[in-house]
């Protein structure tokens, strides 16, 4: 992976164990306990995704292949079920990820060629394992649906990279950091596999 911020669900990153039916965190303080830091980075067990006013949440699609398998695996069935973090705990989280997982990343991503820059949009975007930065990308955007201009994402990345409050963008103010599962049919459970 590029610039190591394992996020739980890669496929290279360490299985916490923290996968299953049970309570999910409801404040920072309790997602900040499933912070491993490692030589390559830092793991957390969080899931990241955007959502807009109206509720509309744009995630990994559901046929992923780590979706898929994850839930084949554990028998899961059903729409997903997402948990956010709201208000200060929100931001205290938003904080942290910015920190240690994208604001690194900017800084590398800024000192790239083009062609570079455009691989790694590409990537981040596109694989799981990398919700952080998917979801700051979709966050920068007009709208997910709207074939990603690359150009345009590259030029608004490098423009918000050093942004001191960055917190404070109206586009971030989108993203939501929290936990994601899917229901079990047969138990009525909820499967928390992410957070």
């Amino acid at each position: 992976m590029v610039q190591r911020f394992r996020i739980r669900h890669s496929p290279k990153s360490p299985n916490l164990g923290t996968s299953g039916y049970k309570t999910c965190p409801t404040t920072w303080a309790e997602y900040e306990k499933s912070v491993i830091n490692t030589s390559s980075g830092v793991t957390l067990d969080a899931h990241c995704w955007v959502e807009d006013k109206n509720g509309v949440i744009s995630d990994y699609e559901e046929d992923d292949p780590v979706y898929k398998s994850i839930r084949f695996t554990n028998n899961l069935y059903g729409e997903r079920k997402y948990h956010k973090l709201i208000g200060e705990e929100r931001k205290k989280a938003w904080s942290f990820v910015f920190k240690k997982s994208i604001k690194p990343r900017l800084k590398i991503f800024c000192e790239m060629d083009k062609d570079e820059k455009f691989n790694l949009i590409q990537y981040y975007y596109n694989s799981s394992g990398n919700c952080f930065m998917r979801a700051y990308f979709i966050s920068l955007t007009d709208d997910e649906a709207t074939p990603l201009d690359v150009e345009n994402l590259i030029n608004k990345i490098i423009s918000y990279s050093n942004y001191k409050d960055i917190i404070k963008l109206p586009m971030l103010q989108k993203i939501q950091i929290g936990s994601m599962g899917w229901e079990n049919k047969k138990n009525n459970k909820i499967w928390w596999e992410f957070g």
